[in-house]
């Protein structure tokens, strides 16, 4: 090799440094990715401008209003067109997928967990 020229052979060390660090940035970039899925998600199953009602509970002893958490919107959850007259189990699928989302939703906005759920 000449003075002036560069080598432009790879090393196995750099190969294997390379590989680290993607495999880092991997690590991290997948559960903040997973993280932001789910969340989106939420945003696009609730309408987090109306409560849904737990059925046959209107508040608990204290007086604090019982909600389970956010009401999904229609076309998430096939149940009666009337949406401001439907009561919620709590067993449907957006608030089991969701339940983390449903308890921040209920704690911010001051609802309580209907009995079965606390």
């Amino acid at each position: 090799m000449k003075p002036n020229e560069v080598d432009n052979t790879v090393q196995p060390s750099d190969l294997r440094r390379k590989r680290w660090s993607l495999k880092i940035i991997f690590l991290i970039a997948l559960p903040i990715i997973l993280v932001a899925a789910y969340l989106i998600l939420a945003c696009a199953v609730f309408d987090f401008n109306k409560p849904a009602f737990a059925f046959g509970q209107a508040s608990d002893s204290s007086g604090q209003p019982i909600a389970i958490g956010p009401r999904p919107r229609p076309w998430a959850y096939a149940a009666d067109k009337n949406w401001e007259g439907v009561y919620w189990k709590g067993e449907e699928w957006p608030f089991v997928v969701f339940a983390p989302v449903c308890g921040w939703w209920r704690h911010t906005h001051g609802y309580v967990a209907p009995p079965a759920d606390r």
